[in-house]
């Protein structure tokens, strides 16, 4: 066996990255810089212990200018005029006059889109939703993978006359000198002929996106488009893009391996809840061309048609060449494109994802929403690189920015429990199972191989407008942990119209409960039969289960709900839109008799408790316990 040549000493994963943030902020920048260095990375992150002059500016300029990758934390006072976070991006402007591959922008707080800097614009800017230091990890991992991302790397593989041969596990790795290489995913056996030859790829490459919504949609949506992205390696879970100065939406992944796909969708962001279908998604899929042709460019140009396919530009530098999403489906064996959805109801929630009511929920008014919180460890497999996550609220699927879960399955590492948050606005929550909602979750693994695992399903009861507390569930070989925090606006409608209520003993134990459950519901069949409307717009009786309150007492409540032109059904109001409604209840008691057997004779306007109010009376445990799936 010929001699193998020595290890390379250089660690291909490792690199020298500036923290860039604002002081506010530092608290989070120590949890980065401790999650990066953990990960093997050299951090320049403690400026402050720099000494002061003129040596203090030429320590930081010579730092940018060693790193080889410069992490920006975004928030409204690392952009804020007069801030040394802008003296330090100008000087990794100096060095870098294009940020791709150099640049990783991170928004740690909300910030308005128009003071961020265009040179952090220029770039897909993260906006974490779990764990921000876990996903700036990631981030700079795929970075790593990049050859423009770090450059002593490049430096070292220049210099190599010859190639390094490495073993490791008994398996020989070639570390081939400069020329046209496949990114870090691409494996090959030992001495194989590359499948693409010609110019060296971009690595990152950029998507530009021209993008052609619909004239007419069902739902509230926003010209801010979310894109998706799978490949056997890698999954994007509805990142945020913003429209560029030419008119179109960028987003940097990248390059593919010789037999991987980039599977995508680009959807406009749903702004509110509706009981509609959305637009469909404008879908693609990429791959890489057999010869590549020489460029300048560093990007692939797509135009795209809501509800429809996205096409190569022309002209388009030939990087990626377009592939049937059908021929993935039958000839790799993915069972996760669904052509048609008949098995679905007909009926469907199109909502917000927690990422978009998250950036706007300081603009909110009336009513907010409960953000659901969800962790297991059922998913430890390294097989298992993503999840599609199944949400059904009393039966009906809810589909965040308006896809099915198999069009944005949510990625996991199999080193840590599985985490995600939706979010529910208050759709058309009326206490279908006697005042609790019935929240079916399912979570499919998305394996490697392209393909499905088997699906483990929970039920969730859930009380509208109300938090509830951490949960433990078994779940296939482990645990689910789950909890919801109601998300208050700043201008609340805080005050209920109530139509009646029923009141019972809590030392009657469960059959007086079970009572009153089954008197409510039957009071609000009573309620609803009676067709009653309001400025046009039905009423619906909404169960609302008793909380705790001092005494032995406890009661359900029947409040007035009106069903909106989105099918969501309101019941919390201003104090005038509440006396309205209850002016209107004893207008129909009077001409009624069967209005007379539901509807109380005086007018009963109740405020609801706000956010510290309700921690304080809380739901008392148990209340939801009969809840089923549907």
């Amino acid at each position: 066996m010929a001699a193998l040549a020595p290890v390379p000493p250089y660690d291909l994963g490792r690199m020298k990255i500036f923290l860039s943030y604002a002081s506010e902020d530092r608290p989070l920048a120590e949890e980065i810089q401790l999650a990066l260095a953990g990960a093997g990375h050299e951090v320049f992150f403690d400026r402050e212990s720099l000494p002061a002059g003129g040596d203090y500016h030429a320590r930081i300029k010579a730092s940018v200018g060693d790193a080889d990758l410069f992490v920006f934390l975004i928030s409204p006072d690392s952009v804020a005029a007069g801030g040394y976070a802008l003296t330090e991006m100008g000087y990794a402007r100096s060095r870098w006059p294009h940020p791709k591959g150099r640049v990783l922008p991170v928004v740690v707080r909300k910030t308005d889109f128009a003071a961020i800097p265009a040179y952090l614009k220029s770039v897909t800017v993260l906006e974490p939703s779990g764990n921000a230091a876990a996903e700036v990890v990631s981030a700079a991992a795929r970075l790593a993978d990049m050859p423009e991302a770090a450059p002593n790397k490049r430096k070292w593989l220049l210099a190599g006359a010859a190639a390094a041969v490495l073993v490791a596990g008994g398996v020989i790795y070639k570390w081939l000198p400069p020329g046209p290489t496949p990114d870090a995913g691409s494996a090959r056996a030992p001495g194989a002929t590359p499948a693409t030859t010609g110019p060296e790829v971009p690595n990152p490459v950029q998507l530009r996106f021209s993008y052609k919504p619909v004239t007419e949609a069902q739902v509230s949506l926003d010209d801010t488009l979310r894109v998706n992205l799978q490949t056997k390696r890698r999954i994007v879970d509805g990142e945020r893009l913003a429209q560029q100065p030419g008119g179109f939406y960028s987003y940097n992944t990248a390059y593919p391996a010789t037999d991987e796909r980039i599977l995508g969708t680009l959807v406009r962001e749903i702004r509110a809840s509706s009981l509609g279908a959305a637009p469909g998604p404008a879908r693609f899929c990429l791959k890489r061309p057999a010869t590549l042709e020489p460029s300048a460019d560093q990007h692939v140009h797509l135009d795209c048609d809501e509800s429809n396919s996205c096409k190569l530009h022309f002209p388009s530098p030939k990087w990626l060449e377009p592939c049937p999403i059908e021929e993935i489906r039958s000839s790799r064996g993915f069972s996760w494109l669904p052509v048609a959805h008949a098995a679905e109801p007909a009926r469907r929630w199109s909502v917000p994802s927690a990422k978009t009511l998250d950036t706007y929920k300081d603009q909110m008014k009336g009513v907010g929403y409960t953000l659901v919180s969800i962790e297991t460890d059922a998913l430890r497999d390294p097989a298992v690189i993503g999840v599609e996550v199944d949400v059904r609220v009393n039966g009906l699927p809810v589909l965040e920015d308006g896809l099915v879960p198999a069009l944005r399955p949510v990625p996991n590492d199999p080193t840590q429990p599985f985490k995600h948050r939706f979010a529910l606005e208050s759709l058309d929550f009326e206490g279908a199972q006697a005042g609790c909602e019935a929240i079916v979750l399912t979570l499919r693994p998305r394996l490697s191989s392209g393909k499905t695992g088997e699906p483990l399903s929970a039920t969730l009861p859930y009380v509208a407008l109300r938090d509830a507390p951490g949960k433990q569930l078994p779940f296939g070989k482990g645990t689910l942990n789950w909890s919801a925090k109601y998300v208050v606006p700043n201008a609340e409608w805080s005050h209920e119209a109530f139509i009646t209520s029923i009141t019972y003993a809590s030392s009657g134990g469960d059959a007086a409960a079970a009572a009153a459950r089954e008197r409510a519901v039957s009071l609000k069949r009573d309620f609803d039969r009676l067709g009653l409307t309001h400025q046009g717009r039905p009423l619906v009786a909404v169960i609302r289960p008793p909380l705790t309150l001092t005494g032995d007492r406890l009661a359900y409540g029947l409040t007035t709900g009106v069903v909106q032109p989105s099918g969501q059904v309101r019941f919390t109001f201003s104090p005038q839109d509440a006396h309205a409604l209850g002016d209107a209840l004893l207008a129909a008691r009077q001409g009624s008799a069967a209005a007379q057997r539901v509807i109380n004779r005086e007018k009963y306007i109740y405020k609801v408790a706000g956010t510290r109010e309700r921690q304080e009376t809380p739901t008392p445990a148990g209340v939801c316990n009969h809840v089923k799936a549907p």
